[in-house]
C-alpha cells in the first residue's frame, strides 16, 4: 500500500501535471507492475524447487545449440503430459536474442487472452512466447516492507545470489495469479484534514499459487548461456 500528497498549490501552479491520473500512470508502469511480476515469478521458481526439484535446471546452455535446447525441453514436456497442453514461454529480450532474428522472425502468432485483452504472440508451435524485461526473471527477490529501518522507500531489489531466469516453460494458465484487492481511493484538500494537499491511497492485496499438475510441468533454466568453445 501506498499514499501519495499532491499540494494543492503544486496542483494548481503546473497546470494540473501533477494530477492523479498522471502520477497513478507512472505510479503502476513503474513500481506496482514491475513489482508484481517479480513477485510472481520467484513465487513460481520458490514452489517448483520444493514440490519439483528436476523440474529447475542449473546446466550451462551452449549458444550454438540454444535452439535445439529449448525445443527438447518443450519436447520433454508434451511427452510428459500430452500435446493437447499449452505451454507458455518466458524469456527476457537478451536470451531471445541468442536464437537469432532470423529465427524468430520465422515464428507464427498465436492469440493469448490473459482474462482481460485479447492480444497476438509469437509462438513456438503454438506455445506463446512472453518477452519480459530481464530484471523481472530471477530466482528471487527481496521485496521491502517500508517501515523497517532501512526499508523505509519501499519497492524490491533482487536477492543476493540470485540466479538470471533464461527461460520458464509453464502450462498456460497454470499459475492462478489472485489479485482479492486492488483499490485506490482519493480525497480531496478538504477531505484531507493533515494537510492542503489531495491525498491518493493505493493497496494492492494478491499472490500466487500452484496446484500439482502444474509445478509438476514447469521447467525453469537457470544455467549460464556459453560458447561450446569456451
Amino acid at each position: 500500500g501506498r499514499r501519495f500528497l499532491i499540494d494543492y498549490i503544486d496542483n494548481d501552479d503546473t497546470g494540473f501535471i501533477l494530477s492523479v491520473a498522471n502520477i497513478l500512470k507512472e505510479y503502476f508502469a513503474k513500481w506496482v507492475i514491475p513489482e508484481i511480476d517479480c513477485y510472481r515469478i520467484s513465487k513460481m521458481f520458490s514452489i517448483v524447487s520444493t514440490e519439483n526439484p528436476s523440474g529447475i535446471i542449473a546446466t550451462d546452455i551452449e549458444k550454438e545449440s540454444i535452439t535445439l535446447t529449448l525445443a527438447d525441453d518443450l519436447t520433454r514436456l508434451r511427452d510428459a503430459y500430452g500435446e493437447g497442453v499449452q505451454f507458455s514461454i518466458l524469456m527476457s529480450g537478451f536470451t531471445r536474442d541468442y536464437f537469432g532474428r532470423e529465427w524468430i522472425h520465422n515464428l507464427d502468432y498465436v492469440n493469448m487472452n490473459n482474462g482481460l485483452v485479447n492480444t497476438k504472440v509469437k509462438s513456438i508451435d503454438g506455445n506463446p512466447l512472453i518477452i519480459m524485461p530481464s530484471a523481472r526473471l530471477k530466482t528471487a527477490y527481496n521485496f521491502l516492507d517500508g517501515t523497517t529501518t532501512g526499508q523505509e522507500a519501499g519497492g524490491f531489489r533482487a536477492a543476493a545470489g540470485a540466479k538470471d531466469i533464461k527461460w520458464i516453460i509453464v502450462p498456460t494458465g497454470g499459475p492462478v495469479a489472485v489479485m482479492k484487492q486492488d483499490k485506490v481511493r482519493v480525497f480531496g484538500p478538504d477531505e484531507y484534514q493533515p494537510s492542503n494537499s489531495w491525498a491518493v491511497d493505493h493497496r494492492v492485496y494478491h499472490d500466487l499459487w500452484m496446484l500439482p499438475n502444474d509445478y509438476n510441468a514447469t521447467l525453469i533454466r537457470t544455467g549460464d548461456i556459453v560458447s561450446a568453445d569456451a
